[in-house]
């Protein structure tokens, strides 16, 4: 009897161990929200730009943008709006009210309402974002090599994140960070060539100049943007400047989120 117990805790363990993760990814539905002919149009959007991610699109608040945006998981989700730039932007938080700083307005209850995806604490550090890439040629990885090297290729609407270093997301810190992937984006000149990803998140950008003039306030709304692969400034800016120094503005810097396969069924 004891052998046999100890039997089933060792299959069990091993069991443990190796159960498959898998990433969350939005429902086709909700990509094309951002992406593609069906997409919410710029008009939806005040426009601007930063000096490390280019070209920003912050969703404003209206209602064509919130019956559009009823396709997300809002289960145990709200809907709110915050003053920038003169008019109502969009944003999503977790809890019923909003405090003036827009604390409750975080990443994460953005990126739930796209997949469907549980709380943090299943949400640990999968594929890195460099391991799709070529170290030398910086082109995407083939897909068969990549399945060999245990990954799959990237697939629009996934859920990746900065992790800060961590094994397991920092929802608690404030210091990760997790957006939506939509589609990687290249080089004009040499063909293949990977220069970032295109995303939509909420709460990443909080100072946007528009019209040549830097606007404050942001911070917990929901923005579709580019995060390029690396610090595209020159000097010693990357490391120094605010406006560049930023780990969570660069995509190489991002791992997939991997959750239990157990409990994928929760996704919607």
């Amino acid at each position: 009897m004891k052998y046999g117990k100890l039997i089933l805790a060792l299959s069990l363990a091993v069991v443990s161990a190796t159960t498959p993760a898998v990433t969350p990814v939005a429902t086709q539905t909700r990509i094309n929200l951002w992406t593609g002919s069906s997409a919410i149009a710029d008009s939806s959007y005040t426009i601007g730009t930063t000096s490390a991610m280019g070209t920003v699109k912050t969703l404003k608040n209206s209602t064509a943008v919130l019956s559009s945006l009823g396709v997300l998981n809002t289960n145990n989700k709200y809907f709110s709006s915050k003053l920038f730039n003169g008019s109502q932007h969009q944003s999503i938080s977790e809890s019923g009210t909003t405090d003036a700083a827009g604390t409750s307005r975080q990443c994460v209850a953005f990126a739930k309402s796209m997949t469907g995806a549980g709380g943090t604490s299943t949400w640990s550090r999968g594929f890195s974002t460099t391991s799709y890439v070529d170290i030398v040629t910086r082109k995407l990885i083939a897909a068969p090599q990549l399945i060999l090297q245990g990954g799959q290729p990237l697939q629009p609407g996934s859920m990746i994140a900065y992790f800060n270093g961590q094994s397991v997301y920092p929802g608690s810190t404030g210091t990760g960070h997790v957006a939506i992937f939509l589609n990687w984006t290249y080089d004009t000149f040499i063909v293949g060539k990977i220069t970032g990803m295109d995303v939509v998140d909420e709460n990443l950008i909080w100072t946007i100049a528009i019209n040549g003039t830097n606007v404050t306030g942001a911070g917990g709304l929901i923005q579709k943007h580019w995060l390029p692969w690396s610090c595209t400034a020159s000097g010693t800016l990357c490391n120094t400047d605010t406006r560049y120094n930023n780990p969570r503005y660069y995509s190489s810097n991002y791992h997939v989120v991997s959750i239990p396969w157990s409990t994928k069924h929760r996704y919607i």
